[in-house]
């Protein structure tokens, strides 16, 4: 086959491709602008009924996992198993004379040897945590602190909203709308950290809230953490607008498709994920497990913590009735976070993200399929006038 022939050939069959697909999208509006179609009452039922049900997954499942089991994996201080082997067993023969008893705590201290076993942490895994909160304060303690939570984001809303309104000529005014809200509410906060760290209390949250001398050591700490999350949000939309995030025309490159085109908007999006993903760990992570180590330091001695928890964070902190502050300081709380458990808080991280797309993946099938159930074959035709709105033609 000649050179001419081969183009015509390929060229013939790209024009019939372009008609036969356009031919069938014709048919499909054409089709759904004739079908007869009546939506049932039932669907709107069905359809919302999902919707509030999936809603309310995952509000307890990001409740149970970024908050109550986030916290403890941030104050959850690794334990260490002594093991004290003898390696002179003939001192524990029982035929051994009395008198010699008097000298054989120190002969064993010099024939006996001490391994320290180091405990794998119970926040090591979500089912382990979960598991553990089960078996000391109820199947329910997932969810302890819901109510002061509530009260707090309702607070904090409110005051930012407020603080906005007179703020609103200031380019930066959310964000420090956000700090006074954090600052105004800090004791509230505090005391919904501390039921999510401790042992079960027959007190209500509200009788929870620390003294106003607490407020002196946390309204920083909760400053710097309103003010780092609200300034990842800035970074986060100024990477994209920088990288042409916000209006890649993707059937653009779809129709006239480039590969060099293709391949700068991938590497555009690639550079914005890192800069999301570094300002999240780099800048919003730290100042956040430094607001809860800070709150998890003045919790009260009369309440023991649900996990292993040093409240000296190694010898730093002296407590109040010693002639100390009591709290860590914010440098010493980041410090004393362990590389160890940095990790670990990681991968709880990675763990919600990937347990949040799967749910929204499987209730995305269920919704898809109750609409085909719904529609039966008018969904088809549906589904084609949608993109071919969507295409602009």
């Amino acid at each position: 086959m000649s050179t001419n022939r081969l183009v015509g050939h390929l060229a013939r069959r790209g024009v019939e491709h372009v008609y036969k697909r356009a031919t069938t999208q014709d048919d499909a509006v054409n089709a759904w602008e004739n079908e007869d179609f009546e939506w049932p009452p039932f669907g709107t039922v069905l359809i919302s009924a999902t919707g509030i049900i999936f809603l309310m997954i995952m509000v307890a499942i990001s409740y149970t996992l970024e908050h109550v089991i986030t916290n403890l994996t941030m104050i959850e201080t690794p334990t260490v198993e002594v093991a004290i082997e003898n390696v002179n067993s003939s001192l524990d023969e029982p035929d051994a004379p009395l008198e010699k008893q008097g000298l054989l705590d120190d002969v064993e201290k010099e024939h006996s040897s001490v391994t320290l076993i180091p405990q794998r942490p119970i926040t090591s895994k979500i089912r382990t945590t979960l598991r553990h909160l089960t078996s000391q304060a109820g199947y329910l303690s997932r969810f302890r602190g819901f109510s002061a939570f509530i009260f707090f984001a309702l607070g904090a809303s409110t005051i930012e909203g407020l603080v906005q309104t007179f703020l609103s000529f200031l380019p930066l005014g959310n964000i420090i709308a956000s700090v006074v809200a954090f600052i105004c509410m800090a004791r509230i906060h505090m005391a919904w950290t501390h039921i999510t760290i401790s042992m079960p209390s027959d007190k209500p949250w509200y009788r929870r809230i620390p003294p106003m001398s607490s407020f002196r050591h946390v309204w920083v700490p909760a400053a710097i953490y309103a003010a780092s999350y609200n300034a990842s949000v800035y970074i986060i939309g100024g990477s994209a607008y920088f990288f042409g995030c916000h209006n890649v025309d993707y059937q653009d490159i779809y129709n006239d498709y480039e590969h060099s085109k293709g391949a700068l908007v991938f590497l555009n999006w690639l550079a914005f994920v890192l800069i999301s993903i570094s300002t999240y760990f780099f800048i919003v992570l730290p100042a956040h497990t430094t607001y809860i180590r800070v709150e998890a330091s003045l919790l009260p001695e009369s309440e023991d913590p649900i996990v292993p928890f040093d409240r000296s964070f190694g010898g730093k902190v002296v407590p109040a009735v010693a002639g100390g502050t009591g709290a860590v300081g914010f440098i010493e709380a980041w410090r004393s976070f362990k590389w160890e458990a940095r990790r670990r808080l990681i991968k709880l991280d990675v763990k919600i993200f990937f347990i949040a797309m799967a749910i929204t993946f499987i209730f995305v099938h269920i919704i898809l399929f109750e609409f085909w159930a719904i529609m039966g074959d008018s969904l088809g035709a549906f589904v084609s006038q949608l993109d071919m709105q969507n295409m602009g033609l």
